[in-house]
């Protein structure tokens, strides 16, 4: 395990103004798979442990609740998928490194089972934002 040492008054919201390819380009962002691909957005759009509030998790197997959520997304977090059977190994790497204040899980226990939703818990450190 590593140490890390980080400061949870450091957070802050981006600006995304800042975001976006370079005048007049297009840009691709992508992963392997669907996990991954929601891993590098998150990454492209500047999301760290300095600025994710909230990562919000929804799942990579049934898109409508992603669909739903994905531009409410904006000012706290980043969106992140998971799997009916557990959470994918990029998501859970993202998860380790950003340690979000909270985990809002879209979506009912079908396409999200209590066992994921209860893994996700261990991510989730509401004292970094004041919160306990």
């Amino acid at each position: 395990t590593r140490e890390r040492v980080k400061d949870p008054q450091a957070r802050r919201v981006p600006d995304h103004t800042e975001l976006g390819p370079a005048a007049g380009g297009t840009l691709r962002v992508a992963g392997a798979n669907r996990y991954e691909t929601a891993v590098a957005v998150a990454q492209f759009a500047g999301w760290d442990f300095t600025n994710t509030v909230a990562v919000y998790i929804a799942s990579g197997e049934d898109y409508p609740d992603a669909l739903a959520v994905g531009p409410a997304t904006m000012d706290l977090g980043p969106l992140l998928l998971v799997r009916r059977n557990g959470i994918p190994p990029a998501t859970r790497a993202f998860l380790e490194e950003v340690l979000p204040c909270y985990i809002v899980v879209v979506g009912g226990p079908v396409p999200i089972p209590p066992a994921v939703e209860s893994a996700l818990d261990q991510y989730a450190r509401p004292e970094f934002c004041g919160q306990s």
